[in-house]
């Protein structure tokens, strides 16, 4: 899963910027980020560590028949990664981007089973989520790429660093090619029916348990809460090709708009609606697809330096427990 979503760190910006002021804490402890995204000037380069996230815009619109109901229908959710990012000079004179990811928040979808209540109390709240193994993998990994950026540019300049593909739960030959997927085409694995994902998966010798649950591709998580007239994993492939078109503010923040570019399947799963069991094609017809929408925002802040804090021990090492701690600065 390496270079897994997208190569947002790739902000360049150091010394001879004129950004924010530099911020100092209050009596309270408390620090003033009043225009740490503003415009600034001057020819800019980085290395060091960033703390970046994604708030991303989500579509949603119903399947025609389907068993889960929107409320409403369309509707528009967020989800949210955190990333921690450490960029250094190349060999070529191009930033090398170390990606780690921290966190994963998925869409919180408002629906009914069958048709929406008309009482507003009743509309559940599905939660979308990674799978306990699937969270504490997603930190772990180390991925490495060059950004094809170089590492010194102009504050203003446009930030669009090459967009790259990357598989999680599959492995292709090409990244391009189609991901493994359950075919209703082939003998017995139509929602009527009751094949296995060994026989109806096409592709199925590319799946890769990537989390290392013992299942197939990744797993996500569903539940409609306390009442779990909603419950149950869905096991995936997803592709991601991240677009990143912003604009390089500071020596202290970078932001603009993201393409997230995502494709997944679901290969197998074990859910329930109502306490009906729903199989795997079942599941595919019923599920809403889920659109990232243009409008996604993304923002990467220097977390190494003293006018943004995100190093609670003050070791000079950015982790991802000091992002998760400090994610409120994403926000000023």
């Amino acid at each position: 899963m390496h270079r897994f979503l997208w190569a947002l760190g790739l902000a360049f910006i150091t010394a001879c910027t004129s950004g924010p002021e530099k911020t100092e804490p209050d009596a309270d402890g408390e620090y003033d980020f009043e225009g740490i995204c503003r415009q600034g000037t001057g020819n800019v380069s980085v290395t060091g560590q960033w703390a970046g996230i994604a708030d991303l815009a989500v579509g949603m619109e119903a399947r025609r028949g389907s068993l889960v109901a929107l409320c409403p229908n369309p509707q528009e959710q967020p989800a949210e990664l955190l990333m921690r990012i450490h960029l250094t000079e190349g060999e070529s004179g191009t930033t090398q981007v170390e990606l780690q990811l921290c966190d994963l928040q998925l869409p919180t979808i408002f629906a009914a089973v069958a048709s929406c209540p008309t009482d507003p109390s009743k509309i559940l709240e599905l939660s979308i989520f990674p799978s306990d193994a699937l969270a504490a993998f997603l930190p772990t990994l180390q991925i490495f790429f060059d950004s094809g950026i170089p590492t010194e540019v102009g504050a203003g300049t446009a930030f669009r660093p090459d967009i790259f593909v990357e598989l999680v739960g599959a492995a292709l030959d090409d990244p391009t090619d189609p991901l493994p997927f359950w075919d209703v085409s082939r003998e017995g694995c139509t929602g009527s029916d009751k094949g296995t994902a060994e026989e109806c998966v096409e592709g199925y010798e590319r799946l890769a348990d990537d989390d290392g649950d013992g299942q197939l591709g990744v797993t996500l998580g569903a539940s409609s809460g306390t009442n779990q007239l909603i419950a149950g994993e869905a096991y995936v492939t997803i592709r991601l090709s991240p677009q990143l078109d912003g604009t390089v503010k500071n020596e202290h923040c970078i932001e603009g708009n993201i393409a997230l570019n995502l494709d997944f399947t679901i290969v197998d799963s074990d859910v329930n609606v109502s306490g009906l069991k729903l199989n795997t094609p079942t599941l595919n017809d019923n599920i809403p697809p889920l659109d990232f929408l243009e409008k996604s925002r993304f923002k990467l802040l220097r977390a190494d330096g003293p006018d943004v804090p995100f190093d609670d021990d003050g070791d000079g090492v950015i982790t991802c427990a000091e992002i998760r701690n400090n994610r409120g600065h994403f926000l000023r």
